[in-house]
């Protein structure tokens, strides 16, 4: 019960959601997507910062999506949604 505190601890000291935080640090080491010499990045401070460039990025592209003509935001939906589903099984 006391490591899940601390976790939770943590998260709060650094503006993180705690289990999001630790589910993903956990799964970047397990998969090996984090290497030895990266480890600093898993910090939460540095994950934190990381998130919100990612999610500030995302936004941007998709406020450039949403001023594409109709069509052509469909087929870039179309394109997108494409390769997920091939992501998603590994084509």
């Amino acid at each position: 019960m006391g490591d899940r505190r601390n976790v939770d601890r943590v998260g709060k000291l650094n503006d993180v959601e705690p289990m999001a935080w630790l589910t993903d640090v956990l799964e970047r080491v397990v998969s090996g997507r984090t290497k030895n010499h990266e480890l600093d990045q898993l910090l939460p401070w540095a994950w934190k910062a990381a998130k919100d460039a990612d999610v500030a990025s995302t936004g941007w592209r998709i406020a450039a999506i949403m001023r594409l003509m109709p069509r052509q935001r469909s087929e870039l939906l179309h394109a997108a949604t494409r390769l997920l589903k091939c992501q998603v099984r590994r084509c």
